[in-house]
């Protein structure tokens, strides 16, 4: 290993390996840093983006396992609404071949990657590691730290985290068939889990990731035992995944020694909590800047990155927040009555041709530009205000 890098990055997930590969294009000698000996079991994630965030990433389209063209939402009561677009809506990849897709990229840009090395402290210029039980100390003009929501880099550089982190567990079930192969699945409601929502996601050939998040004290496995058992009774659980998802963009992501990408700068959608695309936006941005400012040592070039961050998902990321705060408040009753408003032919072909899983916004914008359907949907203005008795 090195003794000193001019950017060396924590955290080898897409993200950071994205990161890392940026900066390397942008001339820098990077190093990045991975504490997996292997990335056969990443942590929870469904897998499922859009077909736009494939080509931010700048992965290979051999990553894909499944291409989705419809949803099935379903309320507490188990009313379903049906979108089906004739476009592709998403992609679901194979998380494990997508991150050595793009560590191999990192490499091929001339990143060192190091993995099976954990990353024990850091402090300006300086990153000390652990490899072996052996200790070593690296030269960093720049860290990067893209080691998760929780991240470990976010508290050692003196960053903000982001403000909320909700616990994952996702199943991998063998459904036989049971599942459409280009359906997404969601549950909605807090009879299903509190404070987020329940998915199901067709995988590998005969597997689907059913799996949820919640803001429940008493977390998310007891409600993925009870979804399991009340909608795949009797399918085989091959294996269980566990992760966390941050709700929101960190406050602070960078200062004169570092910066924060992907989930530990909350570059996650809160609708959602996907965090690929707007992490792959993201990687672009901080991945320049930090070989700009290793090379020059003018660390304003850091510190810009919160605002064109912002710029490229913060209006998004805003939207979504307050989406997410005005519909976790509303009782499983109300969501009947919201679904049962949307279950209208016309209201879902504008939702399936429309829907945007990046941008979510831009359906509101869609509908208001469509009379005969916004009119429709008035009831939902009351539907949606927690103090209404309507």
């Amino acid at each position: 290993m090195s003794s000193s890098y001019e950017v060396l990055v924590i955290g080898g997930g897409p993200i950071g390996a994205a990161t890392a590969r940026e900066a390397a294009r942008a001339g820098a000698r990077v190093g990045l840093i991975e504490r997996r000996a292997n990335i056969a079991n990443p942590a929870a994630c469904a897998g499922l983006v859009s077909p736009r965030t494939l080509e931010t990433l700048g992965a290979s389209p051999r990553c894909v396992l499944r291409t989705i063209h419809a949803l099935n939402a379903i309320s507490p009561n188990g009313t379903v609404l049906s979108l089906r677009s004739a476009n592709p809506k998403a992609v679901v990849v194979d998380r494990s071949a997508l991150e050595q897709d793009l560590l191999e990229q990192a490499a091929a840009a001339g990143v060192a990657v190091h993995r099976n090395v954990t990353a024990t402290a850091v402090t300006p210029g300086a990153v000390t590691l652990d490899h072996g039980g052996a200790e070593d100390v690296v030269a960093a003009a720049v860290v990067v730290g893209a080691d998760g929501p929780r991240s470990s880099v976010a508290r050692w550089l003196g960053l903000s985290p982001a403000p909320q982190v909700l616990p994952a567990a996702q199943a991998v079930v063998a459904c036989d068939g049971s599942s459409a192969e280009d359906t997404v699945t969601v549950f909605v409601g807090a009879s299903y889990t509190p404070g987020f929502f329940a998915w199901s996601v067709p995988a590998e050939p005969g597997h689907c990731r059913v799996g949820l998040a919640t803001t429940d004290e008493s977390g998310p496995v007891p409600f993925l035992t009870r979804l399991l058992s009340s909608h795949y009774p009797g399918h085989r659980v091959v294996g269980y995944t566990h992760g966390s998802i941050p709700i929101g963009a960190a406050p602070r992501i960078a200062n004169g020694a570092g910066i924060l990408v992907g989930d530990a700068a909350g570059h996650v959608k809160p609708l959602s909590g996907g965090g690929l695309y707007f992490g792959a936006l993201c990687a672009r941005i901080v991945g320049s800047a930090a070989a700009i400012a290793a090379r020059t040592g003018d660390t304003r070039t850091l510190r810009s990155c919160e605002a064109d961050c912002d710029k490229a998902i913060g209006e998004e990321i805003r939207f979504g927040r307050f989406a997410r705060s005005v519909l976790i408040r509303l009782p499983d009753t109300r969501v009947d009555d919201l679904f049962r408003v949307l279950n209208r032919s016309h209201v879902l072909d504008v939702l399936a041709d429309n829907a945007d899983i990046d941008y979510p916004s831009r359906l509101l914008q869609e509908i208001g530009r469509k009379p005969r359907v916004w009119a429709r949907l008035l009831p939902l203005v009351s539907l949606l205000d927690p103090t209404s008795k309507s």
